[in-house]
């Protein structure tokens, strides 16, 4: 399996830019080891967010790319969000003797994550219902009109586009 450069690239990319948001979050809200970590918290929660409007906006609302998944969703999400940090957070507030606050921390976390993932997903949905657009068709978001036929979900094959078999992107 051969690797691609610019794949690579994309990920490092958007890895750089999202540990550079990210690093600035914490130093925006420091927090006290024991206490409620909201730079993580408010981190992973937006991340989330972004990566179900990037992935649900990317798969089903516009034309196939080999790099704004990698870019936006490995790279950039993936270098903004962070587990490592999470969990060691989790870990403080359990050595502090603060069991409580971890579990609520934890529980807080996973709850608002699946939330925001599932609001992103539904306002991309939403917002394409919601637009009469035909993608790119003749038809100027009227088809009714102009007596062309569209939908309002373009095709998922574009001419040209590369073709990512059963590799998930």
């Amino acid at each position: 399996m051969r690797a691609d450069c610019r794949e690579l690239l994309a990920v490092f990319a958007g890895g750089a830019v999202g540990a550079v948001a990210r690093a600035l979050v914490g130093e925006l809200l420091p927090h006290d080891p024991g206490s409620w970590p909201w730079a993580t918290f408010g981190v992973n929660v937006a991340g989330a967010f972004i990566l179900g409007w990037l992935i649900t906006r990317l798969q089903e609302r516009v034309p196939p790319s080999a790099y704004r998944r990698p870019l936006l969703g490995t790279g950039f999400c993936g270098a903004f969000t962070t587990f490592s940090t999470f969990q060691v957070e989790l870990l403080g507030m359990l050595d502090a003797d603060r069991a409580g606050l971890a579990l609520g921390y934890a529980g807080a976390s996973l709850l608002a994550g699946g939330i925001a993932v599932a609001l992103a997903s539904n306002l991309v949905r939403r917002t394409a219902s919601a637009s009469s657009s035909c993608w790119g068709s003749p038809c100027s978001g009227a088809p009714e009109r102009s007596g062309a036929s569209c939908s309002t979900v373009p095709s998922r094959r574009v001419r040209g586009a590369r073709s990512h078999g059963a590799r998930s992107r």
